[in-house]
């Protein structure tokens, strides 16, 4: 059986300038101002007063960066770290990073949560110094209201994991549109 391959035109441009193509229909996203617009033929109108979008960097929107520890040991995890999330536009995904070690006698572990749920990767935190930390980074979906949680766990009875520098990261209209407050 035969396949009919339809090759399409590029038809959404992703950056800073108007694009030269102004063909009808094309979708231009301004990725300085985060705004939507498309061409009539002649030149590109913005898509609705917000029509935004979040695109995902590593410029950092919000942070909650003093440091915290786990020292149980018992491999249980322990909420450490919150920023309740203000999202006016509703869900979307957004970079979320944070920097993870364990104490020098053994390793730890650590992991994204959402509003009380496990999200994210369980990540391992190698045993080292402050020095030695990993950071961790993730595309999550989160909305409006909420929590971006960073839980650590011990392990084997005497290690301790420690995190800090959780951090909502993103650009353009994420940038604009996203705010929130740690606990």
């Amino acid at each position: 059986m035969g396949m009919n391959l339809i090759s399409y035109p590029r038809i959404v441009y992703v950056q800073s300038t108007e694009p030269t193509d102004k063909t009808v229909g094309m979708i231009w996203v301004d990725s300085d101002d985060g705004k939507t617009y498309t061409s009539n033929g002649t030149t590109y109108n913005v898509l609705g007063a917000t029509a935004t979008i979040y695109l995902l960097s590593d410029d950092v929107i919000l942070s909650h960066d003093a440091g915290a520890s786990d020292i149980n040991g018992d491999g249980t995890f322990i909420k450490k770290k919150t920023i309740t999330l203000s999202m006016p536009l509703g869900a979307d995904t957004i970079r979320v990073k944070y920097s993870g070690w364990a104490s020098s006698g053994d390793d730890g572990k650590g992991r994204i949560y959402k509003n009380g749920g496990a999200l994210g990767t369980e990540n391992t935190h190698t045993a080292g110094s402050e020095g030695a930390a990993v950071v961790y980074s993730e595309d999550l979906v989160f909305d409006d209201g909420d929590t971006l949680e960073l839980w650590l766990a011990g392990l084997h009875g005497y290690g301790t994991s420690y995190g800090k520098n959780l951090r909502v990261c993103g650009y353009g209209a994420i940038a604009a549109n996203i705010a929130g407050a740690n606990s």
